[in-house]
């Protein structure tokens, strides 16, 4: 990637990234005119194919590094910008497999994550109104096959899992590469109160899964959570394990005044007088 551009993108300069821009257009005395017959979509301008093309080693466009730098409104200019030059770099992947919108929730850049799911909403209103594009960008998976609702979670940011879900409720059914579901990772991670939110919100096709065949009760129980959040309605793939889980702990505690139990005897026996 151009440093200049590398360097506007990351510092939120628009108008230097405009000047890059412009920089990689022809020379005045050096156009040329692209007449395109009815139907043939127009060429990419010059700044598009600088765009397309500028990446750094990991593989993040301009706009991947617009998207982790910042949030405020020099930011968010910048990513428009960019968005107007090249709209295919919206959920362009870098080496990881992550969008520019991972990168924003990732970052924890609430306004970045509204911006670009703004972009998603415009190409759709310009289709017709039917958001499969905010659908297909929420819905990029990474190289971990999390979502940005996986980053945002782990975040621990309960206003943006509130506005992923909001967009795009159905964001909770889809699970991690390990399995993990957002209720699940959000348990584990003791964010109760988005753990309440995702439950709350993701409706029917809300996902309880987790690694290794387990659940969402399984999280709950290993963190020795009170089940407040789920109702005894709530449909969970397998109640083998958490089954076990409780025996396991019953018995321990059955082991535990069994030996105390022992213990006393013992001492009490130790202490009787012989006849």
């Amino acid at each position: 990637m151009d440093r200049r551009l590398l360097r506007a993108a990351r510092g939120g300069h628009r108008e230097w990234l405009e000047a890059v821009l412009l920089g990689a257009a022809p020379a005045p005395n050096h156009v040329t005119v692209h007449v395109a017959a009815a139907g043939e979509p127009q060429p990419p301008t010059a700044a598009a194919l600088l765009l397309d093309v500028a990446t750094t080693p990991q593989g993040d466009s301009a706009l991947h590094v617009v998207a982790a730098s910042g949030d405020s409104e020099a930011f968010l200019s910048c990513a428009r910008t960019i968005y107007r030059s090249a709209m295919a770099l919206l959920d362009r992947a870098n080496a990881r497999g992550d969008t520019p919108l991972h990168c924003a929730a990732r970052a924890g850049n609430a306004a970045m994550v509204r911006c670009l799911l703004d972009m998603a909403m415009e190409e759709d209103e310009e289709r017709g109104g039917a958001r499969f594009r905010v659908a297909d960008v929420l819905e990029k998976q990474n190289g971990r096959r999390e979502t940005a609702l996986h980053d945002a979670v782990r975040l621990g940011d309960e206003r943006l899992v509130g506005h992923l879900m909001a967009v795009h409720p159905r964001l909770a059914r889809l699970p991690g590469g390990d399995g993990m579901s957002p209720l699940y990772q959000a348990i584990s991670l003791g964010h109760d109160r988005i753990a309440e939110l995702l439950h709350q919100q993701g409706g029917d096709e809300l996902s309880y899964s987790g690694p290794a065949g387990q659940t969402a009760l399984h999280a709950a129980v290993l963190r020795g959570a009170g089940m407040k959040t789920f109702s005894p309605h709530d449909q969970f793939r397998s109640y083998e394990r958490p089954t076990r889980i409780h025996r396991q702990i019953h018995s321990d505690e059955a082991r535990s005044k069994k030996q105390k139990h022992i213990d006393k005897c013992t001492s009490w026996h130790k202490l009787k007088p012989r006849g």
